[in-house]
């Protein structure tokens, strides 16, 4: 769920938002600085290595979905053009289903 970082100490969510997370692969070499800080478990670390994710959001964001078919769409909108807050430049309609 998203959340409003300013002045949100209790990282309450955003009743209008949500994150779409096109996930990556990490090279052990990029997760240093996380296992220096004991931020993961290297299961985790091992996670992040082998299925991707995205550490950023980790542990500060709640996952409620996962997206099983649709990932066109997905790419799409990642390829769109963004504004200074990172959101498409242009609206992009799609449907979301629960299963």
């Amino acid at each position: 769920m998203a959340h409003y970082d300013e002045n949100n100490p209790q990282k309450n969510s955003s009743p209008t938002e949500f994150y779409i997370v096109k996930g990556r692969k990490y090279l052990s070499d990029d997760l240093q600085d996380l296992v220096k800080l004991g931020k993961y478990t290297p299961q985790q670390i091992s996670t992040f290595e082998t299925i991707g994710g995205a550490a950023n959001l980790d542990g500060n964001y709640t996952v409620f979905g996962e997206l099983t078919s649709g990932m066109e769409v997905v790419k799409k909108i990642a390829a769109l053009r963004t504004n200074d807050n990172e959101s498409p430049k242009q609206k992009v309609k799609f449907k979301i289903s629960c299963h």
